[in-house]
Order: structure tokens, then sequence, then C-alpha cells
């Protein structure tokens, strides 16, 4: 308990310091750990890290990757992207994915060839999201429940037509993604607590 003043007043109130851990937190995170062999088959055999849900809609709103020991994955495509997808098909993802066209940033993470471990970011930016008139962004619509209801969250690449990566020497791919699950009966986002969230398991423990 941590005393705390109510400002313009002689009172002091005990307030408990609340952690990104509690339960009514909104923002969940899932972090998967994937070997060399199933980085290499991302492009042909997708990885699950969020579990499907029940009854609502996963919203991703970040994700941190990590490559350990810095790998000389090969055969990435010159259009090859990184994605957080949803699982089972549908909308393919809603985060900005990590894209070999762009400065050769997918290599940057995967075939980096140094001593030390790479990293990469997947911001907010939402996929499918274009440049308006004015200065700003409009975000997608229309999105059907059929399309991201009730659906996991998948890690993936898409390697053109180049097929699964090459190489890799014994590397490891952490990707940690943060993101809010919307309950369709409630109509909000719902709490950790509320979610049945299981962040060891990457699954909902309970039905929403």
């Amino acid at each position: 308990m941590i005393p705390r003043m109510i400002p313009g007043t002689n009172l002091r109130v005990q307030c408990n310091p609340v952690k990104i851990t509690d339960v009514g937190f909104l923002i969940h995170q899932a972090s998967g750990r994937f070997t060399d062999s199933q980085t290499r088959q991302l492009p042909t055999a997708h990885q699950s890290l969020v579990g499907e849900p029940n009854n609502a809609i996963l919203w991703p709103l970040f994700a941190a990757c990590r490559c350990l020991w810095a790998a000389d994955f090969s055969n990435i495509d010159a259009i090859g992207e990184l994605r957080v997808i949803y699982s089972g098909g549908g909308n393919e993802t809603l985060l900005m994915p990590i894209r070999e066209s762009v400065l050769s940033r997918l290599s940057g993470l995967l075939a980096g060839g140094g001593p030390d471990a790479t990293n990469a970011f997947m911001q907010g930016d939402i996929r499918g999201a274009v440049l308006y008139s004015g200065t700003g962004f409009s975000g997608p619509s229309g999105l059907y429940d059929s399309d991201i209801a009730n659906k996991g969250l998948d890690v993936a690449i898409d390697n053109g037509s180049s097929g699964d990566l090459l190489d890799g020497d014994d590397s490891e791919l952490i990707v940690c993604a943060g993101f809010l699950v919307f309950g369709l009966t409630e109509g909000k986002c719902l709490t950790i607590a509320e979610s049945g969230w299981n962040e060891s398991t990457r699954t909902f423990d309970q039905v929403i």
C-alpha cells in the first residue's frame, strides 16, 4: 500500500500500485518461440501464436520479433513478408508486416549473419488502411464476422512463389504480440480475467 495525498486536502489514501500483469488489464500478450525448422516452413506451415477465442474478435496492436544468433536464412523472396495473421483464413493481418521490398527488412531480421540477435517491430499501422485526401489514414471497414470472429492468431511468411526458406543455422525466432479481445456478446474489450486468457498455454481457458 502506498499513501497518497488528495490534492487540496490534508487527507491521505492508501493506493495499491497496478501492474500490467494484473488480470484487470485490457492488453493481452502472447509470446511464441519457433525453431529454425519451423521458421523455414512458415511460408507453407503457419505457427499458432494465439488460440481461438469463443464469441470474440482478437485485435492485434503490435508485435516484437527477435531472431537469436542472427541466423542466415536464405531463399527470401523479393516480395516476402513476415505476418501475424488470423488462423483459418479470412483477413490476412491487421498488423504492418515486415516487408523484404522495404529496404530488405525481412532479410535484416532473418539473414543478418552477425554475432548478435536481430530485432524488428510490427506496428499498429493497420494493413489495408489507405491514405485519404486529408493528412491521415482511414482504417479498414466492412470486415465480416466470418473473416475475423472466433479466430486465433498465427505467424506466417508470404514468400511469393519461392516456397519455404532455406538454411537458418539452428536459430530461433521469437514473436511477441500485444492484442485486445473484443467480446461480441458484451460489446466491449474484455480484461484478461474476463477473457480467460492463459499466457502460459496461449489459449483461452474459460468461455467468454
